[in-house]
């Protein structure tokens, strides 16, 4: 039976658990799995219970932090090749940068004979200066020489790390979207509305936008709180914004509501206000009913997960056309895709689905439809058994 040490950055909420946990759950019993990361940071929601949830075992590795530290990433190398030399894989699959960094040079340190490392999204614009990103891309171009393929969540990310940044050539790069266990979502209509609004305390008629992510530079809420006023400035009745997640940013974001004149309240929904600041929402199978649409704002994004999570379960969205994100919509079918920081842009796609409820029920019917058939969880399983099996063979 071959074995695969799965190591992945940290284990926050976020497109990457899910893609570990299904792929070590679906490969079995084919394939033994050695899951591996890092612990999530302050600030971030523990993803742990996504792994607890697929019955899936795992390790966390505490030394592995997020930002580069020379001793701390020195120790966490000497530990992920003692793990290596105790499990002795056939195959080290790396997903996102710190990890892919690690654990190929581990793999290579001994001679692991097949080494992957899936791109989960990049920091190559929109996160550091110009100098730190040119850092970054040799990293990886470096990091890339020592793997046997490259995967990339979407085509249009593949065309950035192929063309745009020149990581590696095309051929070393496979496309495989992510998967999911959608049923939690699929199975979710009209008729549970009132039920999560009840839930989550929130009043049963009035119109809810609604974003999921973390609250961080790179997911721009500023824009969205900034749209959001000029929509609920003309709006009649006036709709109400709710924020997943957490983050070093709420304070911020908080004021900056204030300052547009706009009502804000946090974990608790006081009954009045314009904008939920709702803290993290674990199981969003319950909250999304409560939502007409779900916003995304970011100025980069590998693969959203918020996106696909929202059209399984019948919600048309809006977002920033950056990143994978035009690979997990259908445009001005599921989804209405806005130029990125673009304030007047994405007020006016908000306000059009506000106002237009027929063009909303279009959306969900074939948002739903979308995703169940190009995201489950055993197409991932499928696409990444073929090429761990074609890597093997090439290496006896």
């Amino acid at each position: 039976m071959p074995r695969i040490l799965r190591l992945t950055n940290r284990f926050n909420l976020g497109g990457p658990t899910y893609n570990v946990g299904i792929l070590t759950k679906y490969l079995a019993p084919e394939y033994e799995t050695l899951l591996v990361g890092a612990p999530h940071e302050p600030g971030e929601e523990s993803s742990e219970y996504i792994l607890k949830d697929l019955g899936v075992e795992y390790q966390v590795l505490p030394s592995m932090g997020r930002e580069i530290h020379p001793f701390r990433d020195t120790v966490t190398l000497a530990e992920v090749i003692r793990l290596i030399r105790k499990f002795r894989p056939h195959i080290v699959h790396t997903h996102a940068s710190k990890a892919g960094a690690v654990g190929r040079l581990a793999a290579q340190l001994c001679g692991v004979p097949v080494t992957v490392h899936t791109f989960h999204g990049h920091v190559f614009h929109s996160y550091f200066g110009p100098l730190k990103t040119r850092v970054f891309k040799s990293l990886e171009r470096y990091l890339a020489r020592l793997s046997d393929a490259i995967i990339a969540v979407s085509p249009r990310q593949k065309e950035e790390l192929a063309s745009l940044h020149r990581i590696c050539p095309p051929e070393k790069i496979h496309v495989v979207p992510l998967g999911f266990e959608l049923q939690r979502f699929l199975h979710l209509g009209p008729e549970h509305r009132f039920e999560a609004r009840r839930r989550f305390q929130l009043p049963p008629e009035r119109f809810i936008f609604g974003t999921i992510g973390r609250l961080a530079p790179i997911k721009n809420h500023s824009l969205l709180l900034n749209a959001f006023a000029e929509v609920a400035q003309s709006a009649s009745p006036k709709p109400m914004l709710l924020v997943v997640g957490d983050g070093p940013l709420l304070d911020k974001l908080r004021g900056q509501a204030a300052r547009l004149g706009l009502t804000s309240c946090y974990i608790t929904y006081d009954g009045q206000a314009d904008i939920f600041f709702t803290g993290w929402v674990k199981y969003i199978e319950h909250l999304l009913p409560a939502l007409d649409v779900v916003v995304l704002s970011s100025d980069n994004e590998g693969t959203p997960v918020s996106l696909i999570e929202a059209q399984a379960a019948g919600l048309p969205v809006i977002s920033t056309d950056v990143g994978g994100v035009r690979d997990v919509t259908l445009e001005k079918v599921s989804a209405l895709l806005v130029p990125p920081r673009q304030q007047s842009a994405l007020a006016q796609a908000m306000n059009k689905l506000y106002r237009n409820t027929a063009l909303r029920l279009r959306m969900a019917n074939t948002a739903r439809e979308f995703v169940a058939h190009t995201f489950s969880a055993t197409s991932l399983a499928e696409r990444m058994r073929n090429l761990y099996e074609k890597l093997l063979n090439q290496k006896t």
